[in-house]
């Protein structure tokens, strides 16, 4: 029987990139434009000679190699360490306020949030009236502590009795730490619960390897794949899961 439901966060939770529609109609530059500024400010402060292009091209390659951890590797690295890689290839000393850059970038989503995925919030109260639940996520800019604070701005928070962030953990989907981590965190068995997101890899394939069972949710990006499409139909699906695991 099952006894608690896990979400992946974007695309399932809120929308990625979706704050950048917000970001252009207040004439902002996008997050990758805004994080190249803020490099380029704290860069000259000490480094006046270091040209925009010598910055994007080291930007581009700190990018590459996160990129290459996350599918080959199943590890996400952090905001500092992908910063510290770039200074690195620019072959320069970290600057001062190197810390503060780290926060400012990681803080970013945070100052204009994502949108929340249609009808999730009634999904949760429901679900969370009868299940456990919990957050399992990759992050990439916006580590679990932000991810957390923008839970904590929308009031979903409360709902959630586990949180499970591959910045934190050190391993991402669809590694099985990931998974068996979450159990561990809810005190359950990895057959009681199941998981929603939007990856097939990730987030079906990868609990169910472990013994959980998994929902693809599709209201944001359709794969074509069996799935939730709507968060209305989700309650009744995850309690004829419960009943099947039950009979």
């Amino acid at each position: 029987m099952l006894k608690a439901v896990s979400f992946d966060f974007w695309d399932t939770i809120a929308e990625d990139e979706s704050d950048e529609i917000e970001r252009k109609a207040r004439g902002l530059p996008c997050k990758r434009d805004s994080r190249l500024n803020l490099l380029q400010t704290e860069l000259n402060k000490y480094y006046p000679e270091i040209k925009r292009a010598e910055i994007l091209k080291a930007y581009q390659h700190a990018e590459k190699k996160f990129a290459e951890h996350w599918r080959d590797h199943h590890h996400t690295l952090s905001v500092s360490e992908r910063l510290r890689d770039l200074y690195q290839y620019l072959d320069l000393d970290l600057t001062p306020d190197f810390c503060n850059l780290v926060k400012e970038m990681e803080s970013m989503e945070l100052h204009i949030p994502p949108r929340l995925v249609p009808g999730i919030e009634t999904a949760l109260k429901k679900l969370a009236s009868s299940y456990r639940l919990c957050i399992i996520s990759d992050t990439v800019y916006s580590p679990g502590w932000a991810l957390k604070a923008l839970l904590d701005q929308w009031g979903f928070k409360k709902y959630f009795h586990g949180f499970v962030f591959s910045d934190e953990l050190g391993a991402c989907k669809p590694d099985e730490r990931v998974f068996k981590k979450a159990a561990e965190v809810l005190s359950l068995s990895l057959s009681q619960m199941v998981h929603i997101g939007d990856r097939e890899v990730n987030d079906v394939e990868g609990p169910q390897r472990v013994g959980m069972r998994a929902i693809l949710y599709a209201g944001v990006k359709d794969r074509n794949s069996s799935t939730c499409r709507n968060y209305d139909e989700l309650p009744a699906m995850i309690d004829q899961i419960s009943k099947k695991g039950n009979s």
